[in-house]
């Protein structure tokens, strides 16, 4: 999504109490679980936030969010450019958002209480209402050695944090928040200014050339922000491979410098690893299957043999209902293509990926997880169980450094004849298209 009007924008003058035009600041900030079972470290963030237009009606806020701890999103998903109104509803955009693995999944945390801007003049006993939440100063103190107002927030169910403001400016210089992840864990994210200063006009319009860009080639990779797990197809690496310098140098002595140093690895790294899954992917396509013999989460066993004459898609991940992270391994998807095309003849098969399942002492907790995943997601094809011996003899991508699922269809010839490690990227009409279209083929021989 790109913000073609932020350069029209940064000609609006009118600033509201709080959010300059033309300020960059830089907030650092912690987020840990409140309960001590719950305690896997603590994330540790650094955001970036530069006001490109300030009106009556709407504030325009580019921002850069990087952090270290348990999960997050790649660099794509690390920059934005969000415009919201005056009582906080976004108007285009998104904000900045955590991801972070909790230990039974990754969950989302937006970051909002930073944003909230006062819709009167602040003093002690003062009261008002944005959204879902109720704001009200409680009383003053000092934050960076700077006089503040500290100001209550709650919500629905209680509290929902506190802001500081600087007094008398209306700036944000602290936020706590508590958020809730997974099945009703409570963490609280805390942030405070580090620094913050006035760019020039030139800086100005730098950093606004620099987001467009970016935006630019976000929209050219066709990624939406919240993406999680990248794994570039060929098509994504030509693109970055040509467009990423001149991305790079718009980026430099902006505060989308340090995203552009993530995107130049993520490049160097996938690029490496791309050559080294498609190695695998050459070795076997249009070869005859491996020979196999696998059993079933419900005791019945399939080989190759009971295959003959069909076509039939192998999908190798970790069939655990728990940690159970989106997009789910895109068995959704694939249980839509079964559904489209199992009239035609197309045989699907999940093949949950275990080591556990060669100790009888672990078997059996894989088994279980296995059959809650299969009944939570409803599905309607069967999942097979594999220690690791039959993704071997496939060519497992994780030895490559790629990642699971791994989608392998074979033909009614017994050859292999679609090898994908990694998510499909997926068409909002078709699912899965690249596989649909492949079963397509392999289905009208």
């Amino acid at each position: 999504m790109s913000f073609p009007v932020i350069s029209v924008m940064l000609l609006a003058s009118l600033a509201a109490p709080g959010w300059e035009t033309g300020t960059l600041a830089t907030f650092d900030g912690e987020m840990m679980a409140d309960a001590a079972e719950d305690n896997v470290g603590a994330k540790t963030l650094t955001l970036n936030v530069f006001v490109a237009a300030v009106d009556q009606e709407s504030t325009t806020l580019l921002w850069t969010l990087q952090d270290k701890g348990r999960g997050g999103f790649s660099w794509v998903g690390q920059y934005g450019a969000w415009r919201l109104s005056r009582d906080g509803r976004t108007l285009r955009g998104k904000g900045p958002t955590l991801l972070f693995d909790h230990g039974q999944g990754a969950g989302e945390a937006a970051i909002t209480l930073l944003f909230a801007q006062p819709n009167l003049e602040l003093q002690e006993g003062a009261v008002w209402t944005q959204g879902r939440y109720e704001y009200s100063v409680a009383e003053s103190g000092v934050v960076r050695d700077r006089e503040a107002w500290r100001v209550a927030v709650r919500g629905p169910t209680g509290s929902k944090g506190e802001v500081w403001y600087e007094q008398p400016t209306g700036t944000v210089l602290a936020a706590t928040e508590h958020v809730t992840l997974g099945q009703g864990k409570p963490f609280t994210m805390k942030l405070k200014e580090k620094a913050s200063q006035q760019l020039s006009p030139e800086q100005q319009a730098a950093a606004v050339a620099a987001f467009e860009r970016w935006e630019e080639l976000r929209d050219a990779l066709k990624l939406e922000p919240e993406a999680r797990q990248i794994d570039w197809t060929e098509t994504q690496l030509k693109i970055l491979k040509e467009n990423l310098p001149e991305a790079v140098q718009t980026a430099a002595n902006t505060l989308l410098a340090s995203i552009a140093v993530a995107a130049e690895e993520d490049l160097r790294e996938q690029s490496g690893r791309f050559g080294r899954v498609s190695a695998l992917r050459a070795k076997a396509l249009d070869r005859l299957a491996p020979n196999f013999e696998l059993q079933g989460i419900r005791g019945e066993t399939v080989s190759n043999q009971d295959l003959t004459g069909a076509v039939t898609v192998l999908h190798f991940w970790e069939y655990r209902d728990a940690p159970l992270e989106e997009p789910y391994g895109q068995v959704g998807y694939l249980d839509f293509l079964y559904r489209k095309h199992k009239d035609a003849g197309l045989k699907v098969f999940g093949v949950n990926v275990d080591e556990r399942l060669a100790n009888g002492a672990t078997r059996g907790a894989v088994v279980t997880s296995a059959r809650k995943l299969q009944s939570f997601m409803n599905l309607s094809y069967p999942v097979l169980l594999d220690d690791g011996t039959m993704l071997k003899r496939f060519g497992d991508p994780r030895t490559a450094g790629g990642a699971l699922p791994l989608f392998v269809m074979i033909g009614a010839d017994g050859k292999v004849q679609h090898y994908h490690a990694g998510f499909h990227v997926v068409d909002r009409d078709l699912g899965l298209k690249e596989l649909d279209q492949a079963a397509r083929t392999s289905l009208r021989k």
